[in-house]
């Protein structure tokens, strides 16, 4: 993974900021600057809102697909080192107990014992 979860949070919350503030600046130009009638400026800026709320709506369904994948990855990470773990631990185990049984096998044929 390329990102840490805090990463991916922080950048998705910057774009949200950033949207927000390109809302307010857009919403603020075009009430000062706009010469149409009131209802056709609420009009205007209804339909820009709207717009711009669907982004948002895009933007959080986009972090949440990315979260789910980031943690989806980390996950499958965790098994397969639960697994690497888990086999170097059997060999070890295997490896000890031979080692028990060679050097148990050589002191019973050292003292003629068994």
């Amino acid at each position: 993974m390329s990102c840490n979860n805090g990463q991916i949070e922080s950048q998705n919350t910057n774009i949200l900021l950033a949207l927000l503030a390109g809302v307010g600046t857009g919403l603020a130009a075009g009430i000062l600057l706009a010469p149409k009638s009131g209802e056709r400026t609420r009009a205007e800026i209804s339909t820009a809102v709207n717009g711009y709320m669907d982004e948002a709506c895009a933007s959080v369904k986009s972090a949440k697909h990315s979260v789910a994948i980031a943690v989806d990855n980390g996950v499958r990470d965790i098994n397969h080192a639960i697994e690497e773990t888990v086999a170097a631990v059997r060999s070890g185990a295997k490896m000890g107990h031979d080692a028990v049984n060679s050097a148990a096998a050589a002191l019973h044929a050292g003292t003629g014992s068994k």
